[in-house]
């Protein structure tokens, strides 16, 4: 942004003022009209947060007088509303008892527990992929830093953690 957008931008948000004298132009500021400004907007914030707090302490009383009708209603009211609030509940546990017998149903269907076992078939195909991944590793690591049986079993068994079998030498099987 040069000098002249600058200026520019300054008159337009009446920051400055100029005058055009003969060929040049003049711009020139007050400090009171700074000051002035800046005592206007205050005033209008401050008309506006007095707006605003008059509202808020309207809608505070409203809700206040909503309360203390909805405290002192009749008896037959309060009946009214326990008995839907109890009707409510009610129908909430149904809709729960409801979603847990459509699941039980949804694992007696044949074409759910079908596509289950497919889900499951290839879960256990991919798993054998990585654990063969995960010998193929461990036969390179072996082979390019000349690790022996039991140091490359040590190295492997801080790396797999609870998944290393003592028994088998390697992973354990999560069948």
């Amino acid at each position: 942004m040069n000098v002249k957008d600058h200026i520019q931008a300054l008159v337009d948000e009446d920051l400055l003022r100029t005058e055009k004298i003969g060929t040049g132009n003049w711009y020139w500021i007050f400090g009171s009209d700074t000051r002035i400004q800046r005592s206007q907007t205050k005033n209008q914030l401050v008309t506006k947060v007095l707006v605003l707090q008059s509202r808020l302490d309207t809608f505070r009383d409203e809700l206040f007088s909503a309360r203390q009708s909805q405290i002192g209603c009749p008896e037959e009211e309060q009946a009214e509303r326990t008995h839907h609030e109890d009707a409510i509940a009610a129908t909430k546990r149904e809709i729960l008892e409801l979603k847990t017998e459509l699941g039980s149903l949804e694992m007696a269907d044949p074409a759910a527990v079908q596509a289950r076992r497919e889900e499951m078939g290839r879960w256990k195909d991919e798993a054998e992929i990585w654990t063969e991944n995960c010998y193929v590793l461990e036969g390179w690591m072996r082979e390019r830093f000349s690790l022996g049986r039991e140091e490359a079993g040590e190295l492997l068994r801080g790396c797999y953690g609870a998944e290393w079998g003592e028994e088998e030498g390697g992973l354990v099987d999560l069948v």
